[in-house]
């Protein structure tokens, strides 16, 4: 008697996900978030107690994170953790995939609002106090909350050079209340918005920043 086995055999085909250049907007927010508040340990119900995203979208972007090098996972199921080995890996691996937050920029006359302090401005204060006091100010703030900012007061750009005085302010693409800690844009945001600059003198304010708010 002869016997014919046949196997069958399925090739499954694994292949990684491939992420765009730079960070997502969630992604960027859980990395900021994590990298200033030093999280070593968390998962995404830890988060969203923390953080105004459903707790899938931080799972998300907890994985791009693994996916991207930046993180490790420990556990597994509903006992999983992502593990940050060394921050200053993290930062170093993950700030190249940071982008520009700022989406779109208003002119006001009016100058002084309740937001946070952005660009150039708020960089220099945090760098030294004293300064800017006669600058253009800067402020920062969620597409959510334009109505803040009266459009009767909004001016074209092409019209700023008739106006002795009047504020900028910088639309961001996530609410930077999120992430700051006191007057200014958290200091991540703060160098996304710079990190490619070409003019030395900010360069070095933006590493004395770096150094005397997060120590990296």
């Amino acid at each position: 008697i002869k016997w014919n086995y046949g196997v069958g055999l399925i090739e499954k085909d694994i292949t990684k996900k491939t992420y765009s250049e730079y960070f997502s907007v969630s992604v960027q927010i859980v990395y900021i978030f994590m990298l200033l508040n030093n999280i070593r340990e968390t998962n995404a119900r830890q988060l969203d107690k923390r953080l105004l995203l459903s707790v899938p979208t931080i799972n998300r972007a907890l994985k791009e994170l693994v996916d991207r090098g930046l993180l490790e996972t420990v556990g597994n199921n509903t006992r999983k953790l992502y593990k940050m080995n060394s921050r200053i890996e993290f930062w170093k691996k993950g700030k190249e995939f940071l982008f520009n937050p700022v989406s779109k920029v208003l002119y006001s006359e009016h100058v002084s609002y309740r937001e946070l302090y952005s660009n150039k401005y708020a960089l220099y204060k945090i760098v030294n106090p004293d300064s800017c006091i006669n600058n253009t100010r800067y402020y920062g703030i969620a597409e959510e909350h334009l109505s803040r900012i009266s459009k009767s007061f909004l001016i074209d750009e092409f019209d700023l050079e008739k106006k002795s005085k009047y504020a900028v302010v910088e639309v961001f693409k996530y609410n930077p209340k999120w992430l700051s800690r006191g007057p200014y844009i958290d200091p991540i945001s703060l160098y996304s918005q710079f990190k490619d600059s070409k003019d030395e003198d900010t360069l070095i304010a933006l590493k004395e920043m770096l150094e005397a708010t997060v120590g990296l």
